[in-house]
């Protein structure tokens, strides 16, 4: 009996030490390693859950979380950058950068970006043209919009990325790969993607709303 007793005292010693070691695993300063507790039968090695050890790590190593923080705000250049290069190409559609032939300007008019739908879009009856254009334009204008504002940015980045995709290829098969890749229709692609993927948008309205 005596032996059993003294079985029965070391196995409740060596469970307290596994659980102070969980209770102070989340310390950087101190981190003992379960490993050097003897096991037993029943022995339940206690790990935090993911959602702590991301926070342990940002709190253990600064870089990590300066990192994190960059990772961050750079999606709002990226908002910035895709929205106001929709909404540039549009104003360019309507003259506000001035008339046909001037230096950076494409179109000047609705007339000649119907035209450049058309050929692009060589496949479409020319009855479809100016709808499709017009369809277009929409789309990139509200897509711009949403990006710069933050609002369904999830949603608008990943609609944008589609829509890009869809400019890239329909330009590889009119114009050869080139023009898309002196665009930077692909980079735009995939800055769209990684932006719907990330998922954290600071300075947006969709922050905003979410915030307590």
């Amino acid at each position: 009996m005596a032996g059993l007793s003294e079985d029965c005292r070391s196995i409740s010693l060596k469970a307290t030490q596994i659980q102070t070691a969980h209770w102070h695993y989340s310390s950087c300063a101190s981190r003992p390693s379960l490993d050097r507790f003897p096991r037993f039968p029943g022995h339940f090695r206690p790990w935090p859950d993911p959602a702590a050890r991301a926070r342990r790590a940002t709190r253990c190593h600064p870089m990590n979380a300066t990192a994190k923080t960059a990772a961050d705000y750079s999606t709002v250049f990226l908002r910035l950058a895709l929205g106001l290069s929709f909404l540039s190409a549009v104003a360019d559609r309507f003259g506000f950068w001035g008339v046909y032939g001037r230096p950076h300007v494409a179109w000047g008019d609705f007339a000649r970006f119907i035209a450049y739908t058309g050929k692009l879009n060589w496949f479409v009856p020319m009855a479809l043209l100016p709808a499709l254009a017009w369809i277009a334009t929409l789309a990139e204008t509200l897509f711009g919009l949403a990006l710069i504002l933050g609002v369904f940015t999830r949603i608008a980045a990943l609609l944008s990325g589609l829509l890009l995709s869809l400019f890239a290829l329909t330009m590889t098969l009119a114009l050869g790969i080139k023009a898309p890749l002196d665009a930077s229709v692909f980079s735009a692609s995939a800055g769209a993607f990684v932006l719907a993927a990330y998922g954290k948008y600071p300075f947006s309205v969709d922050a905003w709303i979410k915030s307590p």
